[in-house]
């Protein structure tokens, strides 16, 4: 591949390594359990995971936004979750704080999250959705020395798991035309006032946590403001230009996870005297589309990393990268799960937890209906 290097080759070698012998044996337990898989995050960052697209002047060992797709997508062939937490503690809320933080707060909330002593978590849902801030309930009032915090959110992933929470509030009167009104408030999870509601029983990834998040007179200094203060709102859109090129890393992973083992299943699964692949024409032609439509989204994939590593505005092709991913995840699972016949029906075969966490990413960060509503209003 044109983006592989000596260096990431050894990267994607040690991620492979990883996600066979730590991730893969895991994984029952979280699908089955829905236990949260701290200690593989802690590994990643010994690992160097977690530093890849931070300076190395924080502890990171980046900014190399290319290896960390690669290091994604290894991950996210056998486990989507996994993939989706590290993206979350590193291109969601660490490169937040990063990006908006003071030193201060670089020091003790970004740094331990590179070397994954630390899991974060951003608290933007309410019951009215993301983008209706101004309907918004959790506000924060400066009190003193102090903000004071109230109100709530849900579907907060990591929550009850994280140390620090990212919480979204309006801190004044919310002016939907300018956007302004709107600040983020660092919560760390032992703040009194603060607690973790009903996690969801979900569809998909099993072993992360989401569920509700709620804020009762939770007071924190007010250096615990995180950024400019009523200017947030506008940023979070920036934001998520990480998360959904991420987001595109997590699906590719998966669809290839996914369409590996069908290969491999279709070859040596016999029939007639012969296997699968060889007595059905229509078998092979449909491995043969699910991967030509797998290797035109790599291309995409890795021309979107590689102009972010070069400080090229990559906007558009972030929500291109969040809307072709999770579609191709959803149809190469889906097509997978036929494949396999009953069989791709059984949970402990491991094949319909594709299909099932690919309908997370298709709705998770934005649904795919509402970013190819905001695609539109950029082309």
């Amino acid at each position: 591949m044109w983006y592989m290097t000596e260096e990431r080759e050894l990267m994607r070698n040690i991620a492979r390594e990883f996600t066979e012998q730590e991730v893969k044996p895991f994984i029952a337990e979280m699908e089955n359990n829905h236990t949260y898989p701290r200690h593989l995050l802690k590994r990643m960052g010994e690992l160097g995971f977690q530093g890849l697209i931070f300076p190395e002047e924080i502890g990171g060992i980046g900014p190399d936004w290319v290896t960390m797709g690669i290091v994604s997508e290894e991950i996210a062939k056998e486990s989507n979750l996994v993939a989706i937490l590290l993206m979350l503690n590193t291109a969601i809320c660490a490169e937040t704080i990063y990006q908006l933080g003071t030193p201060e707060q670089i020091e003790k909330w970004v740094k331990p999250a590179i070397t994954g002593d630390v899991n974060l978590a951003l608290c933007l849902t309410e019951p009215n959705g993301i983008f209706n801030f101004s309907e918004n309930q959790t506000r924060a009032v400066l009190d003193g020395d102090s903000w004071v915090v109230n109100g709530g959110k849900i579907f907060t992933t990591n929550a009850g798991n994280a140390d620090c929470y990212i919480v979204e509030c309006l801190t004044s009167e919310p002016n939907p035309e300018t956007m302004m009104g709107v600040s983020y408030i660092l919560i760390p999870a032992d703040t009194p006032g603060f607690e973790v509601g009903h996690i969801e029983n979900k569809l998909g990834w099993h072993g992360s946590s989401t569920g509700q998040t709620y804020f009762k007179n939770c007071r924190v200094p007010k250096e615990y403001l995180l950024g400019p203060q009523d200017t947030v709102f506008p940023i979070i859109y920036t934001n998520l230009e990480d998360e959904f090129i991420m987001f595109g890393a997590c699906c590719l992973g998966s669809a290839v996870g996914v369409y590996e083992k069908t290969l491999k299943y279709t070859r040596e699964r016999i029939q007639l005297g012969k296997s699968m692949f060889d007595t059905h024409q229509s078998i092979r032609q449909k491995l043969a589309q699910m991967y030509s439509d797998i290797e035109a989204f790599r291309g995409m994939m890795y021309m979107t990393l590689a102009m972010k590593d070069k400080g090229i505005d990559t906007f558009k092709q972030a929500f291109i990268c969040k809307l072709q991913g999770a579609t191709l995840m959803e149809r190469v699972a889906s097509e997978c799960i036929v494949l396999h016949g009953g069989n791709g029906t059984v949970k402990e075969n491991g094949i319909e937890r594709y299909f099932r966490d690919a309908k997370m990413c298709f709705l998770a960060g934005g649904s795919n209906d509402t970013l190819l509503d905001g695609l539109s209003s950029l082309i």
